[in-house]
């Protein structure tokens, strides 16, 4: 059974997982969750997680449970930065150096502190990335599940909290190649970021804390210099 800062952090991630889905239009207004029960089959958690996540989302105004017919999505529910989209570089390249300051230690703290299974998570994360088909939302969604899994890792929600206030705009990959506009290019950046991740990942394994920051630091740093790059070619 988990201990409470296990069940804390996975009423966390199920909590932002259901938010993304609400923010990105996957559950959309007056449609129904999915039941407790298969919440609970889906994620592989219990149902006092799911309950407490379910009870997050109302408490933010999300969600509301109708009796004896299920959890809906509110007529006014509201994800103020997840619901828009980073309409600008500039605005891309702001998020990056805020997730810059954020993630870096992130990954430190998933290093030292993060259980054997937290770990297995992250590499898992790795993988399905790496195998993915490159299909731009849903590698996005990938990414993200990435870095959730190293904030997972720090056992601090805070950290995840803040990626899922961002949602799919902390990858906002496609402002800087379209799929199929330019194959070599796009392999090319694919080829780094998986580089990337795999340098960031072998770090936290080995509960390297400083190489595991620094991973993620050129991480980022890298894709705030290929951003920077391409706001420069527009002036």
């Amino acid at each position: 059974m988990p201990h409470d800062g296990q069940n804390t952090s996975l009423t966390g991630r199920l909590a932002g997982l259901l938010r993304t889905a609400i923010a990105e239009g996957e559950f959309k207004t007056g449609d129904r969750l999915p039941s407790a029960a298969d919440l609970t089959r889906q994620h592989g958690v219990s149902r006092t997680v799911v309950r407490e996540a379910v009870a997050e989302l109302r408490s933010e105004g999300l969600v509301e449970s109708r009796k004896g017919s299920g959890v809906y999505v509110r007529q006014n529910a509201r994800i103020p930065v997840s619901e828009s989209r980073l309409a600008t570089l500039p605005e891309v390249i702001d998020m990056l150096e805020l997730r810059s300051a954020v993630e870096v230690e992130a990954a430190g703290l998933a290093a030292q502190r993060g259980s054997p299974a937290q770990h297995a998570a992250i590499r898992e994360a790795l993988e399905a990335i790496r195998a993915d088909d490159g299909e731009d939302k849903g590698a996005a969604r990938l990414d993200l599940a990435f870095h959730k899994a190293i904030a997972d890792a720090t056992n601090n929600d805070r950290f995840g909290r803040f990626l899922d206030t961002l949602g799919l705009n902390a990858v906002p990959r496609s402002r800087l190649l379209e799929p199929g506009d330019e194959p070599h290019a796009m392999r090319n950046y694919m080829d780094q970021l998986s580089t990337e991740h795999v340098a960031i990942c072998d770090a936290i394994a080995r509960r390297d804390a400083e190489d595991a920051r620094s991973a993620m630091r050129d991480h980022l740093s890298g894709g705030l210099l290929r951003y920077q790059s391409l706001l420069n070619q527009l002036f």
